[in-house]
This record gives C-alpha cells, sequence and structure tokens, in this order.
C-alpha cells in the first residue's frame, strides 16, 4: 500500500480519470484529487466549452454517451494511452455504462472503475428497490404511500428513476394528486415532511471492499440541491455499523453520497446515491477524501468529529484572449512530464533555466517554456 507521500515522489504519477465531469460535481472530484500529491487529473467530457476543464490537468472532449460504441473505442483508447489508475464518474449519466465495462477495463488496462457491479447499482438506481433495500436492512426510512388510497396529506413522490432533485411534486390533497394525473408506480411516494433538519452522509467503497469513515454533514444552507453552507457532526452510531455491514463488499465498491433528515418523528434517510455529493469536498480538513479511500492511501480518517464549517462559493478564473486552458497543452505537457523526468533520472534540470534548455532542445515553442517555467521571454531566447 502506497502512503501519499510516496505517491508524491513516484516516478509514475497516478493518474486518475473524471467521466461527465465538466459540471459541478466534476470541480468538487477534483478538489479531492488536488488536496493529494502525485496525482493526475484527468476529464474526459463531451461539452467543448465546460467549467471544469479550465482547471484540470488534461482535458480530452468524448463524442456524446448516446454514441455508445464511440465513447467506448474513445475511453479504452485514453485509458491505454495515459496509463489511467482510476475512474470516477462525476454524475448519474454513465454509471452503467462503466459498470458493464468495470471488469474489462480492470483485466485489460488495471484500471479500478469507482461504480457498483451491475446487479447493484440497478438497484441503486432505481428508487423504490433501494428504498426496499434500506428497509430490510434496517436503515431507517419513511413508509411508502400509495397517493391513490392515501388519506394523509401532503405527500412527495419521487420519479424512481430520478436523481439530483429532478422531477419532485408535492401533492397537498387528493385533488391535487387527481388534477395532476400521476402515474403511481412512476413514483416513490412518502409523507411530505414540513420541518426537519437535513443532513449529507458521505463514504466510498473500496475495491477490497473496505468502508471508509462515515462522515456526516448538516446542510446549514442549500441552493439547487446544492449544500452551500454544512457543518461536519456526528454521524449516528446505527448508520456507520450499518453502512459497513451491508456495503463492506468489492461488489458496492464507488462513492456514495446518503442524505436523511431530523424531524419530529425520527430520522428516515430520504435519498442514497452511488455517486460523489455535489458539495462533498472533504480532504483533510474534514478527514476524509474518497479519492485516496479508493486508491488504497493510509487512512487520515479519525472518528472524532471535528466541527468544520464548509462554505462553497463562486470563484473567478480570468483568461486573456489567446489563453489556452489546459486541454490544449495535454499532449504537450505529457511530453514536458517525460522530458523533465528523464532530465532528473540524469541528475540534470535542476533550475527553471536548466529546464527550459531541456524543453527548448525538445522542440518545444517559446510560449509554452515562458507558461510552464515562468521565465521571460528574452530569458529563454538567450539560453
Amino acid at each position: 500500500m502506497m502512503s501519499e507521500s510516496e505517491a508524491g515522489i513516484h516516478a509514475k504519477p497516478i493518474q486518475v480519470l473524471v467521466t461527465c465531469g465538466g459540471g459541478l460535481q466534476g470541480l468538487t472530484i477534483f478538489k479531492n484529487i488536488r488536496a493529494l500529491e502525485g496525482l493526475r487529473a484527468h476529464l474526459f467530457d463531451s461539452n467543448e466549452e465546460n467549467i471544469s476543464k479550465y482547471f484540470y490537468d488534461h482535458f480530452f472532449r468524448s463524442t456524446p454517451l448516446s454514441n455508445e460504441e464511440r465513447y467506448e473505442e474513445e475511453l479504452f483508447t485514453y485509458v491505454e494511452k495515459h496509463h489511467i489508475d482510476l475512474i470516477v464518474p462525476a454524475t448519474q449519466f454513465d454509471l452503467r455504462f462503466l459498470s458493464d465495462r468495470k471488469t474489462s477495463l480492470l483485466q485489460r488496462f488495471h484500471c479500478k472503475v469507482a461504480v457498483p457491479d451491475p446487479g447493484w447499482l440497478e438497484m441503486l438506481l432505481t428508487k423504490k428497490k433501494s428504498h426496499q433495500f434500506l428497509a430490510e436492512r434496517g436503515f431507517p426510512v419513511q413508509p411508502e404511500r400509495d397517493p391513490s388510497s392515501c388519506l394523509d396529506f401532503p405527500l412527495i413522490g419521487k420519479p424512481i428513476h430520478g436523481w439530483g432533485g429532478k422531477g419532485l411534486v408535492v401533492i397537498r390533497d387528493f385533488e391535487d394528486f387527481v388534477n395532476g394525473h400521476y402515474a403511481v408506480d412512476e413514483y416513490l411516494w412518502t409523507t411530505y415532511l414540513e420541518e426537519f433538519k437535513e443532513y449529507s452522509v458521505d463514504f466510498s467503497v473500496n475495491h477490497r471492499g473496505a468502508v471508509s469513515l462515515v462522515l456526516t454533514r448538516e446542510r446549514l444552507s442549500v441552493s439547487g440541491g446544492m449544500a452551500l453552507i454544512s457543518k461536519r457532526v456526528e454521524s449516528p452510531a446505527s448508520f456507520t455499523e450499518l453502512i459497513k455491514a451491508h456495503f463492506g463488499h468489492p461488489a458496492f465498491s464507488g462513492i456514495y453520497n446518503m442524505q436523511f433528515v431530523s424531524c419530529a418523528e425520527g430520522l428516515y434517510i430520504t435519498d442514497l446515491n452511488p455517486r460523489i455529493g455535489t458539495s462533498a469536498v472533504l480532504n483533510q480538513k474534514m478527514a476524509s477524501n474518497p479519492i485516496a479511500h479508493l486508491l488504497d492511501f493510509p487512512a487520515i480518517e479519525h472518528d472524532d468529529p471535528v466541527p468544520v464549517k464548509v462554505v462553497r462559493y463562486l470563484e473567478e478564473k480570468y483568461l486573456l484572449e489567446g489563453d489556452r486552458p489546459n486541454h490544449d497543452r495535454s499532449s504537450a505537457s505529457l511530453q514536458i512530464d517525460s522530458t523533465l523526468e528523464a532530465a532528473k533520472r540524469e541528475g540534470r534540470a535542476e533550475s527553471k533555466k536548466e529546464i527550459a534548455k531541456e524543453l527548448k532542445r525538445d522542440g518545444f515553442s517559446v510560449g509554452q517554456i515562458v507558461r510552464y517555467t515562468g521565465l521571460r521571454e528574452q530569458e529563454i531566447m538567450n539560453l
């Protein structure tokens, strides 16, 4: 097992590829990757213009997932070419696709995929099935309701294949249900709670079936389904025990976000997602990092809850006309890395100017060398 410090000095950095990660979910994973030493962050997304590409080390614009054959060809080629060690999906868009191919990726390229096995994944992606799974294993969930025969309103309905808060409906009375023409079987119906506190539970399961620290955050301020302000709190002991008992298996490998509420009636789990939570920027400040756990790094975790509050906020990145995001430099960056590694093995490239000399000999442009070393153009031209 390799430590984080050992990874930082390892001759071959660990390569982590994030799929469908052009949005905020991709940035959440990126921040967890960047908190570790010795990792390279790769982004695989079908949108040419996206937020994450301006931060990742490398970006590849993929074919849309709807063209599965082409998408698979591009993904497998990229994994092989860049020696990807771990694939982490940012959203639910390609979970089934990756799950169906995780065995092949591991056997052919020794690349792990942070997604549960197909049978379990299908259960987790179907709200009625996951609700039943949790109930049968002792997790606290609300009783399922049938609005066509229910006398207690209001009810909330969640689309059985929905995610990210999309498609939720609230019906205040039977008239609402009739007028809405809702198909009962297409939703998971439970009692709508008016007053409650909301929490997120973050954990991961690595490819040996080991469960990480179960970390709970109170969601203090929420906008668009994302916790803008959250605070670490003590995890309910029963949740930790149940999660370790029923998710501690290699078939469940992946990152999880579970949500529960605390109300007058008690605690109820309201959602279980086999993917990272959009607000789950954890790392050392929260004493846990899902990427580190998936890579088998020694745990930085401890069970004593540190009362850390996390505030998510917008920050601007300004680009001058002509500036190129990282994906335009990805091939050059890999060549630069190769040049520097060779120079280090031979005991050279100890200063910026010596690095620049190496890059100049290998045919890199003055502009590329300026961006990489920070030297002025005239300094480089005089070498």
